[in-house]
């Protein structure tokens, strides 16, 4: 996200060597900051949960519905 700068915290956390040092390499990889690849992780994982929840209020919608395979989907949409 480029432009204006955002606002921010400084954190302390505590990770591993081995995180820490997938970190540092990342960030020199990608040519960027090592607090843009945690915010980047940190990105990935909240539209991973926000993914998760589509998925599960699916699962009710589906089970709810009875559909148990796409030949449902289809015959509810009226496709067959």
């Amino acid at each position: 996200n480029k432009g204006a700068p955002m606002a921010s915290t400084v954190m302390s956390m505590s990770l591993t060597e081995k995180e820490v040092q997938f970190v540092r390499e990342s960030a020199r990889a990608q040519r960027t900051t090592q607090s843009a690849i945690v915010r980047q992780a940190i990105q990935r994982y909240e539209s991973d949960q926000e993914w998760m929840k589509i998925q599960a209020y699916g699962r009710k919608v589906a089970l709810r519905l009875g559909i148990n395979s796409y030949d449902d989907v289809d015959r509810i949409a009226g496709k067959r």
